[in-house]
């Protein structure tokens, strides 16, 4: 068939056109649209949790969902036990397992009948309902857990000690290291992962020290030696000097790192955050959770 000069030019435009279109497509297809894989965050979420300091019988432990873009408090409760509804007040640690609701607590040593003490319970946020793991008894009270998604296991404190809580024996055995390298009179008083674009996943840990000459500082441990390496001092050091020091972060790289303040001083308990990881004095800037002594926070990889 016949075709005019037009016609053969827009046919030729209209392939070209056709074959540019799949060009970009092949371009945006290399691009990986999928979800990270489970625990390991994409994407800003809008929640996380934080656990309350335990203050004795008459100011128990509490869990509290945070939203992370406004630093308001959304709920707090007392998390029970599956089975007995037994309330848990002493709650050490608290982060996220995948799954969106799935969380792993850590209880204290100072909860009533029917509540597993010194234990590893995973949490259901959803139902607030607690199921047991495991205990830490051989090593002691375990606080500011925190999960590592690439190799299962979960890492928290014991005073000045790395606990390994490992992932392949079904979160069943504890191993603690001993943390060097610290400063003189600091005690470390909180732990997260975070992403490092080099080894996929790292432990940071801040601590701290009260009185005069008192820093909090930030610095990454090895979990097979122990051998931390400094990273920040955080400021300002009269919010955040000798408290509990928990911390939160979402494990994608170049996010925000949230941590708990000292109570003293006109912004009293709350959260601070600062864009991380950095280097060198690091400001933090009040942020929100107000009035709330958190003993730990989640990862915000939850949701």
């Amino acid at each position: 068939m016949y075709r005019s000069f037009f016609q053969r030019f827009f046919s030729v435009a209209l392939l070209a056109a056709l074959f540019s279109l799949n060009a970009c497509q092949k371009d945006v297809d290399l691009t990986p649209t999928e979800a990270n894989p489970e625990g390991v965050a994409g994407e800003r979420n809008q929640i996380f949790y934080g656990v309350s300091q335990f203050g004795g019988a008459l100011v128990p432990s509490r869990v509290f969902e945070i939203d992370q873009n406004t630093g308001a408090i959304n709920i707090a409760f007392s998390p029970t036990v599956n089975g007995t509804g037994a309330a848990i007040t002493d709650i050490r640690g608290i982060c996220y397992l995948g799954s969106g609701i799935k969380y792993a607590i850590m209880t204290g040593p100072n909860n009533g009948p029917g509540v597993p003490n010194n234990s590893l319970m995973t949490l259901n946020v959803n139902t607030q309902e607690a199921f047991f793991v495991s205990t830490s008894t051989l090593v002691g009270v375990v606080s500011d857990i925190d999960y590592d998604p690439l190799t299962g296991n979960i890492y928290g404190l014991r005073g000045n000690d790395l606990v390994i809580i490992d992932g392949p024996s079904g979160l069943q055995n504890y191993n603690a290291v001993a943390i060097q390298g610290l400063p003189a009179g600091h005690t470390v008083r909180g732990l997260t992962m975070i992403g490092d674009v080099n080894v996929g996943t790292q432990i940071n840990i801040a601590s701290t020290s009260a009185g005069f000459g008192a820093t909090t500082q930030m610095r990454k441990v090895d979990p097979n030696t122990g051998v931390t390496g400094f990273i920040a001092t955080l400021l300002p050091g009269n919010q955040l000097n000798g408290g509990n020091c928990g911390l939160s972060y979402q494990l994608t790289p170049n996010s925000d790192l949230f941590i708990n303040r000292n109570g003293t001083g006109i912004a009293g308990f709350g959260l601070n955050n600062t864009a991380w990881p950095n280097q060198g004095n690091v400001g933090t800037a009040v942020w929100g959770a107000a009035g709330v002594n958190f003993d730990d926070l989640s990862s915000d990889v939850g949701q």
